[in-house]
């Protein structure tokens, strides 16, 4: 398949990049209004420039787009895509707010090109392993989910001032929204369920930025399940930690490699047997657009992710009372 990249903005862009010249796709060009992260960008890939995001989307050999650029830019950039026809996988978060998200939704609904969000957590193979513990019933009736997803950004200072990724109007907010957003899709796909009530804070503990760099939400689910989620920049040293709990046993993952299954029914604690290769983002969107599987996240999955962290942020405003979804 044939590519463009719309922006370089996203930190996940050259990994994008990278997939699709591994997977024996062609990246044929790329447009961004930023000069400095064209010229790094170049450093590392040969392709194609072009002067406009009309003359990108303009070619006809690009069958598809990845959508990069920062969240506020989301609905102009999905919506002239749309227009050109092109296929798009868009990076989180979906949009900065659910009123853009309900017109993403909107224009992708209306159209024959298809769609994917990128939500690589669906694909770790520790994930898939504990999706397969919980759908088989040997951990019993699930309880409580508990996720973190977090790393030392605001503590080591990734980001300059001007960044886009620390401008609540173009990021849709800070830390919390940024890496949230995955935790909170994770358990909507985990628990195949939704979202209907949230409690949540949201802090500036280091003070290294003028937004939120650290946030925690509990989330009531549709099932009666209830999830913690915290998520953001002030973890320093650690792993991302899952505890899945459940009538009849529970689930650990304590690493990136680790994971521990306790089963009453099997009678004690375990090692599951884990998938080895891991399929890639690029890989099941272009397996997605040619047929062959079904998208890994919808553009309606993007905005349920995005309606639990706006939901988090009005708790966190009203002293982390109540918030009723949908919002």
């Amino acid at each position: 398949m044939k590519f463009g990249l719309i922006s370089l903005a996203h930190v996940h862009t050259p990994g994008y990049a990278e997939q699709i010249v591994k997977s024996g796709n062609e990246l044929v060009g790329v447009w961004d209004d930023n000069e400095d992260r064209l010229r790094s960008f170049l450093k590392r890939f040969k392709t194609k420039v072009y002067d406009s995001l009309d003359d990108l989307l303009s070619t006809p050999e690009i069958e598809a787009v990845v959508i990069t650029s920062p969240t506020s830019d989301h609905l102009e950039h999905i919506k002239k895509a749309l227009e050109h026809g092109k296929h798009i996988l868009c990076e989180k978060p979906l949009s900065t707010n659910v009123e853009e998200g309900k017109k993403i939704l909107e224009l992708v609904n209306a159209s024959s090109s298809k769609f994917m969000m990128s939500f690589p957590s669906r694909l770790d193979p520790l994930h898939l392993s504990v999706k397969k513990a919980i759908n088989s019933g040997i951990i019993g009736d699930i309880l409580e989910v508990k996720v973190r997803v977090s790393h030392s950004g605001a503590i080591d200072g990734w980001f300059s001032d001007k960044s886009w990724f620390v401008d609540p109007i173009k990021a849709g907010g800070g830390g919390f929204m940024d890496l949230g957003v995955h935790g909170a899709d994770f358990m909507r796909w985990l628990l195949e369920a939704e979202a209907v009530e949230v409690n949540g804070l949201t802090f500036n503990l280091t003070g290294r930025y003028e937004i939120d760099d650290h946030g925690i939400a509990v989330i009531r689910f549709s099932n009666g399940v209830i999830g913690v989620l915290e998520a953001g920049w002030a973890q320093s040293h650690g792993y991302n930690p899952l505890e899945v709990y459940g009538t009849q046993g529970s689930v650990l993952k304590l690493g990136s490699e680790s994971l521990k299954i306790y089963s009453r029914k099997l009678g004690g604690w375990f090692t599951p047997d884990v998938p080895g290769k891991r399929e890639t983002v690029i890989e099941r969107f272009v397996s997605y657009v040619e047929g062959r599987k079904t998208p890994l996240a919808t553009a309606e999955d993007g905005y349920k992710a995005t309606e639990i962290i706006q939901a988090t942020y009005i708790s966190s405003k009203l002293d982390g009372r109540k918030v009723s979804i949908p919002l």
